[in-house]
């Protein structure tokens, strides 16, 4: 399997993998595995998040400043709102690039450049330097915010968190190399929703498989770091001058943690494997636009 990755995915991309896992080919590959499958299951959650967040918000701006394409308004003619403007302007250019008559140039439509503009595009309204033009409307589209977390940063900041994420996943990156970092990512992007839709929550429920992707990891995961924690003994006790019968019990816990990791591993890529070519069911899971 690893010399199929070699020929479809870049040595710089792999790399990262193998110099997490002191060059080991299994591990490398059970890493890059396992990145995808949580990866894809934090697709609903983030597609979710983008489609509620971007409706939301087209919503109130329409409302506020009373027309579709409230981005051309004369209050966000001001230097926090240009990167915005930037985004609005690539967007229109994608679109551009997809419609041939000149005449349909004319009538591309904001809900379509509502649709084309990236999740960053959103998330950067919360930023600081747009607070005093926008944040008590953008506040309001979250109607079930909690008082202690009525303060802007209290929700930008989770956002521009998912919304790097979001790029990562997008972009297939590596996301794992933090352990600690997505479970509670995942739980702060629930919330989000869950300040604007507990129906939405429930919706998502039913559907979202990062918990169960993310528990199938964690065994596999768990001995792997007993596998390098007992490689890294066994250098420290080199380096301290043991030698001989001395290493031999480092050595014997070196193999022995690298044994079950190799079962584990084996086990967590065949499970991936059957999975990947297994009949699947026909759900009625799509995300609500």
């Amino acid at each position: 399997m690893w010399q199929t990755l070699l020929e479809h995915c870049s040595e710089d991309r792999l790399n990262k993998y193998l110099d997490k896992v002191a060059e080991d080919q299994l591990a490398a590959e059970f890493l890059y595995v396992a990145n995808q499958k949580v990866s894809e299951s934090l697709y609903q959650l983030i597609s979710v998040l983008e489609v509620s967040l971007r409706n939301r918000v087209h919503t109130k701006l329409h409302d506020k400043f009373g027309r579709t394409d409230w981005w051309t308004h004369s209050d966000l003619n001001i230097h926090a709102f240009q990167g915005s403007l930037d985004r609005v302007d690539r967007a229109k250019s994608k679109l551009f690039h997809r419609i041939d008559s000149i005449t349909k140039k004319h009538q591309v439509k904001a809900g379509q450049i509502v649709a084309e503009v990236s999740f960053n595009f959103w998330t950067d309204l919360f930023s600081e330097g747009l607070q005093a033009v926008l944040w008590k409307d953008l506040m309001d589209c979250f109607p079930h915010l909690p008082q202690e977390a009525r303060k802007r940063r209290k929700v930008a900041k989770p956002l521009d968190n998912l919304a790097k994420l979001r790029n990562r996943v997008m972009h297939h990156e590596p996301i794992l190399f933090d352990e600690t970092v997505l479970p509670s990512m995942h739980t702060k992007g629930t919330e989000l929703v869950s300040w604007m839709s507990p129906e939405m929550v429930s919706w998502l429920a039913k559907r979202d498989r990062f918990p169960a992707v993310w528990r199938e990891y964690q065994e596999p995961l768990a001995q792997m770091h007993v596998w390098l924690r007992a490689r890294a003994e066994l250098k420290q006790a080199r380096e301290a001058g043991k030698a001989g019968k001395d290493l031999k019990p480092f050595y014997q816990a070196v193999e022995a943690a690298k044994n079950t990791f190799d079962e584990l591993a084996n086990q967590y890529l065949l499970n991936a494997k059957t999975a990947e070519t297994a009949p699947q069911v026909s759900k009625q899971a799509s995300v609500p636009v």
